[in-house]
């Protein structure tokens, strides 16, 4: 979610109009276009008590290289079980690219914003941000199962101003599905990169934190390894503490505080995978 530091959103006809009267696809469509992802990771799932359909809360999760395995498994899971249709607050760049973004607003996703998140809070939604974006989606070699927020607020702001609990989400295993042996770095240390460097839309690659690596999966082709995913849904952070009071103080409490319960909550997935291993 961008980190836009306006108080008073200035909100467009046609994002009021996407929230207000959006309805999303049917759980049972949803859940059927997730199946083939869902046979081939065969994801387990703990912490279904930590969510409640009727107590809207933002949920804040990390990214499996890609991101072939963290949403796409958890939200029609989530949705079938629970209830709980969550809308995404994606990165703008899943907007520039057409069809891809129809088929972004057909899920009900818009552009990660204070002003986009304010809206779906007001409206009481159940709200998805990934504060990783595309830089912990793309990620660097040696960063598996890490969360790569740098300096980003955003999310720990909304929720105490609106008063929102936060459900971490976490999952592990994406990471193990490819071997990354080029990352941004070193591509735009090789002589491709300075033909990057030169193309038009690098200023929306953030200088090259948005390049994809170069990696290889199954039998070292592109498709993923069959690798079992562990998604798990933490307790809720609750946020009344805060008071609504978005000091500094307390936003990156909050922010920390989330990511902290996050880094557990993945080792502890680790550690079961480890035993099921064993």
């Amino acid at each position: 979610m961008a980190d836009n530091k306006s108080d008073a959103p200035s909100i467009s006809d046609d994002t009021d109009q996407a929230i207000g009267s959006y309805k999303p696809p049917s759980v049972d469509v949803l859940y059927a276009l997730s199946g083939p992802l869902r046979n081939y990771f065969k994801p387990q799932f703990f912490g279904w008590e930590h969510v409640d359909k009727e107590k809207p809360a933002l949920y804040v999760a990390n990214h499996a290289v890609y991101g072939i395995t963290d949403a796409p498994l958890f939200m029609p899971e989530l949705y079938k079980r629970k209830g709980i249709y969550l809308r995404v607050l994606a990165d703008n760049n899943h907007f520039a690219v057409a069809g891809w973004r129809d088929f972004m607003h057909w899920l009900g996703a818009l552009p990660g914003s204070r002003e986009n998140c304010a809206r779906l809070m007001e409206a009481g939604a159940h709200i998805l941000v990934f504060p990783g974006g595309g830089r912990e989606t793309f990620k660097h070699k040696g960063e598996k199962h890490q969360i790569i927020w740098k300096q980003r607020t955003g999310f720990a702001y909304m929720a105490i101003r609106y008063k929102y609990d936060i459900v971490p989400v976490v999952s592990v295993g994406g990471d193990d599905a490819y071997t990354i042996f080029a990352d941004s770095t070193d591509i735009l240390q090789a002589p491709i990169g300075k033909l990057i460097a030169r193309l038009p839309f690098f200023d929306k690659l953030k200088e090259g934190e948005y390049l994809p690596p170069v990696s290889k999966g199954l039998l070292g082709t592109f498709l993923p390894r069959p690798v079992k995913i562990y998604i798990s849904f933490g307790e809720r952070i609750s946020t009344a503490a805060y008071q609504g009071i978005t000091s500094d103080e307390n936003i990156w409490h909050l922010r920390n505080t989330t990511e902290y319960v996050m880094l557990k909550n993945i080792l502890h997935l680790l550690g079961n995978r480890k035993k099921a291993q064993s």
